[in-house]
């Protein structure tokens, strides 16, 4: 860590030297030296090293003595295979000479990248004491990835505010001035050939402050290489004051990383006047806010534009104020919050605390007095019992522990737990409240009795509490979700308001807290503030069905509140209407005389381009009932396939695929003799017609006929390789037989293909539950939903899969998506009771 440097290092270095300003008792253990036994707390950092980080707590625990663990948590499916497969090609770009065709071809190859894994941290996560993250994109990574954690607070990390620079050294010293400056080690991460690549035609110049060293120096050698039309300047180590002077001296600091935590190099050069491109990944957006330039590291477009937008406008002053406020001794101060939640105590500066910092260990050595052991035992076997929901061996057990230490924390609130997933309401309820007089601070212990408040059905004490703990963690998931459903019952949405806007206000991406905030403001008659955060929400993500629906709802109720007024209005003024109308009358004006009415104008009006507006209209009729088909209206998409039919304007092309719709509906409705004679007529006329051949298929399957319905599937395929229809057919056909491996190779075909296809939807469900591969389900749902977030038969489907995870934070919001939009919705609630009461209680609440 500190022979070649990095951001860690900066971190440790900082926080050291902060932790001792306060006057307390530091090292730094990199060789396994110390004796935990000897410290209050011990500080272990970088998820990214996750073997170490686990033994090493795991020697810590071992002595009794509680860590924390600051993640520097990286989203590696995200990005780890793919930047390494996008920096093989502009590698290979750069040493075949630079060839646009070639490129062209290969470019995107990195989109086809399989993620990789993220580092398995899961026991250090949930056995830590607390988790310290940078920023709300870091923290959503954790939570996500390791849904089991212990709790987590955000320390935004600091930078060292230096004097103001002089950019006349960098100036005299190589000549430039107002160009665009890259700082950090060569390498695929930090994607400096993206950089070249988006510039390569830019004459504006590029300076890169690479730092001397690289893990990957042919990368490096790359980059060094790489021709462009402007002038290019690689440096190695360069001395603090000539840095300086470089940012003092460029116009745009660009990194196009592809993640971030946050990036120091941005907040310095962000500080002395630079406009900033960053990828909006990892914690940049936590920190550069609105006064950024973002772009996507993979996208050559979205980088050039980003970095030439940077360069073209004004300074953004604001920024630099803006990272101004984040300084090393408020990180500090933060950290040492962290410690005392944790050692339950204030330090002071004049206190002989001990904390030990250290990235990992190498052997152990410190053993532990055989009660220690044995407590540290009871309570972890106790633990482990109640996952199981083996009750009572977890009491058995954890009433040992108790007996050994009353007052641990950890015990108290397991028992109370457990006593929670058996419906012991009042025994849960006596054991948060003792571990509350405990630590009236602990979160976990507040959020239980607030659970058991919900399941009592007392929701106005439970909405009081959760509340409480708000006050103190305005981003607490579970809590605000709590409050949620608290405020809805019982129609209190002041303080919800208050609390979503909070939730907004520090984390502006989450598009799920503003999606709430949206709907409490609608539940309010707040239309205006309503719409204006449905209207950020379709910003970010404009064909989001469940945004739209929202901004109809809020649409239709401001026009049936108009409507409600215009009758009150006229009802109240008609007597004085009716009269200024007769006094206004021509007194020419002959009552019986004929009139023109406006129906028969327009008739006559549109009468001429009538016949040409006919196709169009039946092709978006014919969408409209396939859509119908989709979400299974079938006896309404049957009329509407039986009166288009009838028409007779309808072109050969439309009638062909009204008539195969229709006969698709008849199968499903059980007219399977009625819906193949039309199949057949259609195969007869066209033998490669695949959509015919999958409905002569489908009914053969439903027949029982499967060898004859996997041949039937296998010519549709070969008439259209990209028939997904075909496929979840012969998926259906292996599944029948008890092939799996087979069908899951074709759903997984037919949902690459089509990610809304549900009857594979369907079959990837079962398949996945009964392999256990809830992951890969995870994100077929994830893929389907993207098209129908309104969907909530699937949007319970992904709340369940979430929910059998373990994850339920994640879960409970799904279900509250549900429950705004159908607040009836059995299996919903059904659901949402099993998340906050039994099952949560030990998946979610207990934590050794």
């Amino acid at each position: 860590m500190f022979t070649q440097r990095g951001g860690d290092t900066v971190v440790v270095e900082q926080l050291v030297e902060g932790l001792r300003s306060y006057g307390i008792h530091v090292d730094v253990d990199l060789k396994a030296e110390k004796n935990p036994a000897d410290y209050d707390l011990v500080h272990i950092l970088n998820f990214a090293i996750p073997q170490m980080v686990e033994t090493c707590g795991k020697f810590v625990k071992g002595a009794g003595v509680p860590f924390v663990v600051t993640t520097l948590c990286e989203d590696i499916p995200q990005f780890s295979t793919q930047s390494a497969v996008l920096a093989e090609t502009l590698i290979d770009y750069v040493f075949t000479g630079q060839n646009k065709e070639w490129l062209n071809e290969n470019l995107l190859r990195f989109e086809h990248a399989q993620n990789s894994l993220p580092f398995q941290n899961a026991w250090s996560a949930s056995n830590a004491a607390h988790l310290i993250v940078n920023g709300a994109g870091e923290q959503r990574v954790v939570t996500r990835t390791y849904p089991n954690h212990a709790p987590i607070s955000i320390v935004p990390v600091g930078y060292e505010i230096q004097a103001d620079a002089d950019e006349s050294l960098f100036v005299r010293e190589y000549g430039l001035k107002d160009f665009i400056l890259c700082v950090g080690r060569l390498e695929s991460r930090k994607n400096q050939l993206m950089l070249q690549l988006a510039l390569e035609g830019s004459t504006l110049p590029v300076v890169f402050a690479g730092g001397g060293f690289s893990y990957q120096p042919e990368y490096a050698k790359a980059v060094r290489e790489f021709k462009r039309a402007g002038e290019t300047l690689v440096l190695d180590r360069i001395s603090p004051e000539m840095l300086l002077s470089a940012y003092a001296a460029a116009r745009v600091h660009a990194l196009p990383s592809w993640y971030e935590l946050p990036g120091l190099v941005s907040l310095e050069a962000a500080n002395k006047g630079c406009n900033i491109v960053a990828a909006d990944t990892g914690t940049t957006r936590d920190y550069l806010g609105e006064h950024g330039f973002y772009c996507k590291p993979g996208d050559v477009d979205s980088v050039r534009n980003a970095v030439l937008a940077a360069y073209y406008s004004p300074i953004r002053h604001e920024l630099a104020e803006r990272v101004r406020t984040f300084s090393w001794s408020e990180a500090t101060k933060k950290t040492i919050e962290v410690y005392e939640t944790v050692l339950q105590r204030k330090i002071f500066a004049t206190e002989p605390s001990s904390i030990r910092i250290t990235q990992g260990l190498n052997q152990s050595t410190t053993t532990l007095s055989n009660s220690d052991q044995n407590f540290e035992q009871l309570s972890q076997e106790g633990f482990e019992a109640a996952r199981e929901r083996d009750f009572e061996k977890a009491h058995t057990l954890l009433a040992k522990a108790e007996a050994m230490n009353p007052n641990a924390l950890r015990v108290l609130c397991n028992r109370a737990a457990v006593y929670l997933a058996e419906e012991k309401v009042q025994e849960a309820k006596e054991y948060f409240t003792r571990a509350t007089a405990i630590d009236p601070s602990d979160i976990k212990a507040q959020s239980g009795i607030g659970m058991c408040f919900m399941m009592e059905g007392n929701k106005e004490a439970a909405y009081g509490c959760f509340l409480d703990i708000l006050a103190r963690d305005p981003m607490d998931m579970l809590a605000i979700l709590q409050l949620i459903d608290c405020s809805y019952s019982l129609e209190k949405y002041t303080d919800l308001e208050r609390v979503l806007r909070q939730a907004v206000r520090n984390d502006s991406e989450n598009c799920e807290m503003r999606y709430c905030l949206a709907g409490c403001l609608f539940r309010q008659a707040k239309y205006g503030e309503a719409m204006e955060e449905t209207e950020r929400l379709l910003v970010a993500a404009p064909f989001n069905e469940g945004y739209k629906k929202l901004k109809q709802m809020i649409e239709e109720a401001v026009e049936a509140k108009l409507s409600a007024q215009r009758v009150e209005t006229n009802t109240s003024g008609m007597n004085q209407t009716t009269s200024e109308i007769r006094n206004s009358e021509p007194q020419g004006f002959n009552k019986s005389e004929p009139t023109v009415s406006l129906k028969n104008q327009i008739v006559e009006e549109t009468s001429s381009t009538s016949a040409a507006m006919a196709f169009d209209s039946i092709d978006v009729r014919v969408s409209e009932l396939e859509e119908l088909k989709h979400r299974k209206s079938y006896q309404e998409a049957l009329e509407g396939t039986s009166e288009l039919l009838e028409r007779s304007v309808l072109n050969d092309a439309q009638r062909k695929s009204s008539e195969l719709l229709h006969a698709e509906l008849l199968a499903v409705t059980g007219e399977r003799e009625q819906a193949k004679a039309i199949f057949e007529r259609y195969h007869a006329l066209d033998a490669s017609c695949s959509r015919a051949l999958c409905g002569i298929a489908a009914i053969a399957a439903s027949y029982n006929e499967l060898q004859s319905a996997q041949e039937l599937f296998q010519k549709a395929l070969q008439s259209d390789a990209r028939c997904d229809t075909a496929m979840t057919g012969l998926g259906l056909c292996a599944y029948f037989r008890k092939d799996m491996d087979l069908a899951w190779h074709w759903y997984s075909q037919a949902l690459d293909e089509n990610s809304e296809n549900l009857n594979a939807l369907y079959g990837m469900m079962q398949l996945c539950y009964d392999r256990g591969d809830l992951k890969t389900l995870e994100r077929r749902l994830e893929g389907y939903l993207e098209l129908h977030p309104a969907d909530l038969d699937m949007v319970y489907s992904y709340a369940g899969c979430l929910y059998a995870q373990q994850r339920m934070e994640e879960a409970l919001l799904e279900v509250q998506k549900i429950l705004i939009f159908s607040p009836q919705h059995e299996r919903a609630i059904e659901l949402r009771d099993l998340i906050v009461s039994p099952e949560s209680a030990v998946s979610g609440e207990i934590s050794s």
